[in-house]
């Protein structure tokens, strides 16, 4: 029998929409955000509200902390925790030897590292090692959060301005993806649209993201294959 492989490359796709995004309403968002004084003033109002120790948070974070210790000492490897009363979080840099999770108890152990934190990152050091950054948020703000970065980003009006049009622009991009969904469930399926419409509405409506995230997956495939027989 001959093994069945399956082998992606996409870097040239990756650096292409790279190149797209560069000149796009949302990196220009990215780029005043930073370059403005948005992020200093939210970040400084954010510091100044109180906080509150999460009690669940708190917990997986030693939990976790006494695991990977425990992984630290079985592989030789290095382990730092720090719960951060600067920045308002929790960190536990475990780095080791390699990362293979190859028993149910470790397998295990990498199932509850994903439930009980909030982020994971592997990396790999400049002396070839690899380091899992384990991130908890630990503390929580005794206020809106949401109302506090609304209010900041209003007293910025270059930023409202292109947040407004990043939202006519997503909402016009969503309506030419439905539109050509809609378009290839008639070829693919050879119903009319009127009869296609209650199942595509019953979709949308019990989750519109999902939804959209799948469809729009399918059309870029379809956009792929396209290029890959017109290449």
């Amino acid at each position: 029998m001959e093994n069945i492989v399956f082998e992606m490359d996409y870097e040239e796709e990756h650096k292409r929409r790279a190149a797209e995004d560069e000149s796009s309403t949302a990196t220009a968002i990215f780029d005043r955000a930073i370059n403005s004084n948005f992020l200093k003033a939210y970040s400084d109002t954010m510091d100044a509200i109180p906080k509150i120790i999460v009690p669940e948070d708190k917990a997986n974070y030693e939990y976790l902390l006494a695991k990977c210790d425990e992984m630290a000492k079985c592989w030789g490897g290095k382990i730092r925790g720090i719960v951060d009363y600067q920045k308002w979080d929790a960190h536990i840099y475990l780095t080791l030897p390699f990362a293979e999770f190859g028993c149910d108890e470790e397998l295990g152990l990498l199932k509850e590292i994903a439930e009980k934190s909030h982020s994971v990152t592997f990396s790999a050091t400049k002396d070839g090692k690899v380091e899992l950054n384990i991130f908890i948020y630990y503390f929580q703000e005794i206020a809106d959060k949401r109302a506090i970065l609304e209010e900041e980003i209003l007293k910025d009006d270059e930023l409202v301005s292109l947040l407004e049009k990043h939202s006519e622009e997503t909402n016009e991009y969503k309506s030419e993806v439905i539109h050509w969904f809609i378009e290839y469930a008639v070829k693919k399926m050879g119903k009319s649209r009127e009869e296609l419409a209650p199942g595509i509405v019953k979709e949308v409506l019990s989750d519109p993201d999902a939804f959209f995230q799948r469809i729009e997956e399918l059309k870029r495939q379809c956009d792929n294959e396209n290029d890959g027989q017109n290449g």
